[in-house]
């Protein structure tokens, strides 16, 4: 009987072996030490840490990006209402602000849309969201530079209090054969 396809049957995974996974995750380490050693003595303890967990540290970066632009919105906003002021700025820049708060104000039944009272809190939180976006690159730098701190304490610890909470595998125990000791066999 001829063969089906033309093509080798998909492998078993990203890797053909165990050995091979092993080889590929060395070289792996090897390139990003590599790396390392050519930044800055002072930038390569952070790197070391950004290699040893990139996905903490990615989620660490984007919460961190959201909380400094949600933060300084509603606080801006807060500050505007309470002093009741209306920060002069073109309408140029206010465009895009005042369609986003606009839509916020009418979803969330903030004021009574057409009044004056509506307009105002349009106008304001198009101001203070004009100010964050203004403030973009701040807060891109600012947020790259808390993210090992916030990594280290609070991502990693609730990662390992997840980790810790899970339950262990038992040992499989048949007969009194321990299976999970006895050597297994390649394929």
């Amino acid at each position: 009987m001829g063969r089906l396809w033309s093509v080798p049957p998909p492998s078993r995974g990203l890797h053909s072996s165990p050995a091979r996974a092993t080889a590929d995750k060395s070289a792996q380490a090897a390139r990003a030490a590599r790396l390392i050693a050519r930044l800055p003595p002072r930038l390569q303890e952070y790197a070391k840490s950004f290699v040893e967990a990139p996905a903490a540290h990615a989620f660490s970066l984007f919460l961190l990006h959201e909380v400094t632009a949600v933060v300084p919105l509603f606080g801006l906003l807060y500050v505007f209402r309470a002093l009741d002021w209306v920060p002069p700025f073109s309408d140029e820049l206010l465009g895009l602000g005042r369609t986003v708060f606009a839509k916020m104000v009418a979803d969330n039944h903030w004021a009574e849309e057409g009044t004056a009272e509506a307009a105002k809190l349009v106008l304001q939180g198009a101001t203070a969201y004009t100010i964050v976006k203004i403030l973009l690159p701040v807060r891109l730098v600012l947020s790259i530079w808390l993210t090992p701190w916030f990594t280290r304490l609070s991502i990693l610890p609730l990662i390992e209090l997840f980790n810790s909470a899970k339950p262990r595998p038992r040992a499989r125990k048949t007969s009194g054969v321990d299976f999970d000791q006895m050597p297994r066999r390649r394929r």
